[in-house]
């Protein structure tokens, strides 16, 4: 396995809602479409707003406590691939997590053939784009793919 989608689904949480404290087996992302509010993720507080994601690891403590009404997409996935991603709360800046969000959320509409092949391959690709926002896009050496 080198990636697997977990879960997917919509949600949206009322004013003044809380999210008690709680952990998953897997990576969670949460993008919030949709309000504002706070989050702690192992101890660390942060404040989301629309276009904001937060990222969880795998057994990692984390609670929200949603200020507006919130609308967001969760997603929690495994993945056995050398790519780092870090806890925190993040900007989407370019739409780019929301469109391949989007995608899955059309794919699993739709169940056309090989769908969840589809879905684990669009996880891959916001695995990357995760990796690239939390780290930046520092480009690699083109010797590092290249043989002389």
């Amino acid at each position: 396995m080198q990636t697997k989608l977990e879960y997917f689904y919509i949600d949206n949480r009322v004013q003044a809602h809380y999210q008690e404290w709680h952990n998953h087996h897997c990576y969670e992302l949460v993008y919030y479409t949709k309000g504002q509010g706070n989050t702690n993720i192992d101890g660390v507080a942060y404040t989301y707003a629309q276009n904001y994601f937060s990222l969880m690891l795998p057994d990692c403590s984390h609670n929200r406590h949603h200020k507006e009404e919130t609308e967001f997409i969760v997603i929690g996935f495994l993945y056995n691939l050398p790519i780092e991603l870090l806890s925190g709360v993040y900007l989407d800046q370019n739409d780019c997590i929301l469109n391949f969000m989007t995608e899955m959320k059309n794919e699993m509409a739709s169940q056309n053939n090989h769908y969840q092949i589809r879905l684990n391959a669009l996880t891959i690709e916001i695995i990357v784009a995760l990796n690239r926002i939390i780290f930046g896009t520092k480009k690699e050496k083109e010797e590092d793919y290249f043989i002389y």
